[in-house]
């Protein structure tokens, strides 16, 4: 069944060190792997048996596989062709980001394998995001929520934030991302500004907020967008002027915010009579 739809696909990511994508679609192949990193496989569609240390496990439609550097994984028998998404993560930059939590450097998993959706999508969104170019915030972000969210399933958990500087800190997050508005901004930047760390950053600000960094700074955007094109700017110059990488980014997300395109809004907008008092 593998055939002429079988696709594996490697993707590293311009914006995070030590970090690549693994994308397979209709592998029908046993896989036997010695990891070098620590590797996230998110089987969207799956059905296998595999070993693992001293275990087995059945891979299934949304399991996710925690695998850690210097062990073997080795798939026993293929029951259909999978599609997955691996992240594979290098020890030194977990390290490093698992440190930033409070938790050790050497991350230890109770189980090799979890069935949680939440974990699932988090993980398949930031290989989304990797695989499409996104902007190093919108990467930075979703790794921290990737990495938060595996350190609830480590041996060793790191401990919770005191919040102590929170609001302080998201208020001189949001007036920086307001400020740049048109640039890219890197969560290692903003965490500098706001005087957290890019962990403390992320949580904190998407609990503030309700919505994480990257994804308020496309809102501040569109906001901005919407006054340009207000005034008779074209859809492509609204789009280069708010920060947006090109015009079909630019649409994408201005329809799935306001619910219509620049254009029909430009000439809503335009149409509108002016409001004028009574003599």
């Amino acid at each position: 069944m593998s055939g002429s739809l079988e696709s594996i696909s490697w993707t590293r990511s311009g914006h995070l060190a030590g970090v690549e994508v693994l994308s397979g679609f209709a592998d029908a192949r046993p896989w036997r792997w010695f990891h070098e990193t620590y590797s996230f496989c998110a089987a969207e569609a799956a059905a296998s048996n595999w070993r693992y240390r001293r275990g087995e496990y059945f891979l299934n439609d949304g399991s996710v596989m925690l695998l850690e550097p210097g062990e073997t994984h080795r798939n026993i028998v293929v029951h259909k062709p999978a599609d997955f998404k691996v992240l594979l993560v290098s020890a030194d930059a977990f390290g490093e980001l698992t440190r930033e939590l409070g938790a050790p450097t050497t991350a230890h998993f109770s189980s090799a394998q979890v069935d949680r959706a939440d974990l699932f999508a988090l993980i398949w969104r930031l290989c989304l995001a990797i695989e499409a170019g996104a902007s190093p915030l919108a990467q930075q972000g979703l790794l921290t929520q990737v990495v938060a969210r595996l350190a609830a399933h480590a041996e060793r958990r790191p401990p919770p934030p005191s919040g102590v500087e929170e609001p302080r800190a998201i208020a001189r997050a949001k007036a920086y991302l307001e400020h740049r508005c048109r640039d890219a901004v890197s969560l290692d930047e903003l965490a500098e500004v706001a005087g957290l760390t890019r962990f403390r950053l992320a949580q904190a600000f998407t609990r503030a907020v309700g919505l994480p960094p990257h994804a308020w700074q496309i809102l501040v955007r569109i906001e901005r967008s919407r006054e340009l094109l207000a005034q008779g700017m074209s859809a492509a110059a609204a789009a280069s002027e708010s920060g947006f990488c090109d015009q079909a980014h630019f649409s994408r997300h201005f329809r799935r915010i306001m619910r219509v395109t620049p254009g029909d809004y430009r000439r809503g907008a335009r149409a509108a009579p002016a409001l004028r008092s009574t003599p």
